[in-house]
């Protein structure tokens, strides 16, 4: 869960809280069978503690060192849900 916030602040600059970065969290578990789809993922919480910001901002891996890509392919805003079009590629950026 750590990884999908610190991943959706690197990638596109939103914060997300827990249950805003699930959709990711998910897609990264099972990013073999998404390799090379293209996805939509809902981003809607941003109510983070100041306690889990700072844990996840100490992480030492960034996207730049995931063993994976996303690619930001777009994304929509509907009231204050934010839906990011993603597309998930082997290897490091």
């Amino acid at each position: 869960m750590k990884q999908a916030i610190l991943t959706y602040l690197e990638l596109v600059r939103n914060l997300a809280e827990k249950a805003g970065a699930a959709p990711l969290a998910a897609a990264l578990k099972i990013k073999e069978r998404l390799k090379g789809e293209k996805i939509a993922l809902i981003l809607s919480g941003g109510n983070i503690s100041l306690e889990r910001l700072k844990t996840v901002l100490s992480l030492k891996t960034n996207c730049n060192n995931l063993p994976f890509t996303l690619v930001l392919l777009g994304k929509s805003q509907q009231s204050l849900a934010q839906c990011y079009f993603l597309e998930i590629h082997e290897g490091p950026i």
